[in-house]
């Protein structure tokens, strides 16, 4: 017998494969209940509907690594702990599973525009957070609000296009060189600039 953490489980993932073959609007609970071999009444007793289901896949998403940056720490290779920063964000974002749930949420804004901005807004708030709270780690000059405006900038300057490849060339996702050439050129951007405290170039 499944405990309810294993039907859950079971549920999201029969769930998340439906939704990223046929789409969502064209995925019933009667779909899912038959994909994950449960009665619609034990699918029901979980999620209450599709909409509650589909924002369950989105908040079970994978957590961002955790780097070994404590606050406090002094980090001797700043430059180096930038690159592993933005390594961590590039290969997140490209994951398999991101991107596939990227282009289903792209695919549904027209038939469920809810659900793909609450798709795109927890990608964006778990993306910024990481990337701040790893940056004001590894350069304690910096804080939330001194930093904040750097945040896209560094996203798009690290990713170059990747992802946009990756959602339109299903099966082809960019390799690690071609990831580590545009990590390499961003922290060849920003570094400079972080290596000091907030406005001292002025």
């Amino acid at each position: 017998m499944l405990s309810a953490t294993d039907r859950r489980r079971r549920i999201l993932d029969a769930a998340e494969a439906l939704f990223t073959a046929k789409g969502y609007g064209d995925t019933s609970m009667d779909d899912i209940a038959r994909a994950c071999g449960m009665s619609k009444k034990t699918l029901y007793a979980v999620f209450a509907d599709k909409a509650t289901l589909f924002s369950s896949l989105i908040a079970d998403n994978e957590a961002f690594p955790i780097l070994a940056y404590e606050g406090g720490k002094t980090v001797a290779d700043t430059r180096a702990a930038l690159t592993d920063v933005l390594t961590g964000l590039v290969d997140f974002i490209l994951m398999p599973r991101q991107v596939s749930m990227t282009r289903l949420a792209i695919c549904e804004t027209l038939h469920a525009p809810e659900l793909s901005q609450q798709f795109f807004t927890a990608a964006l708030d778990r993306g910024e957070s990481y990337l701040r709270d790893a940056l004001t780690r590894v350069f304690p000059a910096w804080n939330a609000r001194t930093i904040q405006p750097l945040l896209p900038i560094m996203v798009g300057a690290a990713l170059g296009g990747l992802q946009l490849r990756a959602l339109v060339e299903p099966g082809k996702l960019p390799d690690r060189r071609t990831r580590r050439r545009n990590i390499a050129t961003c922290v060849a951007m920003v570094w400079p600039l972080l290596s000091q405290p907030p406005g001292a170039a002025d």
